[in-house]
């Protein structure tokens, strides 16, 4: 859920406490990501957050198939 839309973009570079991420899929990258919020519900015992959702998923792209 998105909670607040920021009219100035943020970089990860700024000296802002929190940084603002917002994605749009569609077709087969939407089917992507339900797989992997699934899987990571599956992981993690429950359905996680955006935020954390997010971070596991960073850690499989960082990581590769460690994670």
């Amino acid at each position: 859920m998105i909670t607040r839309r920021y009219r100035e973009p943020r970089g990860l570079h700024s000296d802002q406490a929190e940084y603002g991420f917002y994605v749009r899929l569609s077709g087969a990258d939407r089917e992507l990501m339900k797989r992997a919020l699934e899987v990571a519900t599956e992981r993690l015992g429950g359905r996680p957050s955006n935020p954390m959702l997010l971070v596991e998923m960073m850690k499989v792209f960082t990581n590769g198939a460690e994670a």
